[in-house]
């Protein structure tokens, strides 16, 4: 949490409740490490790193196990969809192992780190690779870019990073209200808004510093087990190809028809 209005949370960890929304489209509401649920604008959150072996975690909002809340605990392997916790019972004294869903873990600081230092962001994933060179992708970019549908659904379907940069500038319209451009509608908006955090590392301002590998699920129960989150988004793009899509491209609202002339590429890529 990063809150100049409550300067009290910053720094603050916590987990998106997958059990209720907040009212207000702009917050989501967060369980925090501290055992508190509180309803927060995400433009005042940050993304944590994707937990990894040897992260150590606090367990959050669990129902049928209340009794661990609070616990700090060291992710130690992967179970299904869950991630295999290891945690000190404190009335035993013995150690103990429990698969828990990502939901109910928040990241407090990565492998090898002390209390207090908390951990740094994963380094950037690689770009996924297109099938088309750079130089074709330019050039149906700039056609898309004049508004080429052929262009533009032939860039969607084989460019991944493409879905994610539209989604994340989406989420970017939404959260802004902008008076041009509707962004995610209200459906979406739960899904969208969780793959924006993810590739724009927290920012939501529609800018890619992170990727999404084909397959990959991202935010665990809060996206939905099972769910291909590129695929999702290409569907999205074609969905609203021509009432959302296009007119962001005419405007070049987030930069978009400038990102389809440099051919998918963010600047300085």
């Amino acid at each position: 949490v990063r809150s100049a209005a409550a300067p009290e949370l910053n720094g603050a960890r916590g987990v998106v409740s997958s059990s209720a929304a907040a009212a207000d489209l702009t917050r989501r509401q967060i369980h925090l490490a501290s055992g508190s649920t509180m309803e927060i604008k995400f433009t005042n959150l940050k993304i944590a790193p994707e937990l990894t072996r040897g992260d150590q975690v606090v367990l959050v909002g669990l129902q049928g196990a209340s009794h661990l809340n609070g616990l700090e605990a060291s992710v130690v392997g992967w179970q299904d969809d869950r991630l295999i916790v290891q945690y000190t019972n404190l009335v035993l004294r013995t150690s103990e192992t429990k698969a828990l869903k990502p939901a109910n873990l928040v990241y407090v600081r990565a492998k090898g780190k002390r209390p207090g230092e908390g951990g740094q962001p994963d380094a950037k994933k690689a770009r996924i690779s297109s099938k088309l060179s750079l130089e074709v992708r330019k050039d149906l970019g700039s056609r898309a870019a004049a508004g080429d549908t052929e262009a533009l659904a032939k860039l969607i379907t084989d460019v991944p990073d493409l879905s994610l940069k539209i989604v994340a500038i989406m989420a970017k319209a939404t959260a802004e209200q902008n008076s041009r451009h509707r962004g995610l509608p209200h459906s979406d908006w739960g899904d969208g808004l969780t793959i924006s955090q993810h590739v724009t590392n927290g920012r939501n301002d529609g800018i890619l510093r992170r990727y999404i590998a084909p397959g990959e699920k991202i935010g665990g129960d809060a996206f939905g087990p099972g769910r291909d989150a590129i695929e999702w988004c290409k569907n999205l793009c074609r969905k609203y190809q021509r009432t959302e899509v296009l007119p962001m491209i005419r405007n070049d609202y987030g930069d978009l028809a400038e990102y389809l002339q440099d051919g998918c590429t963010e600047k300085g890529k």
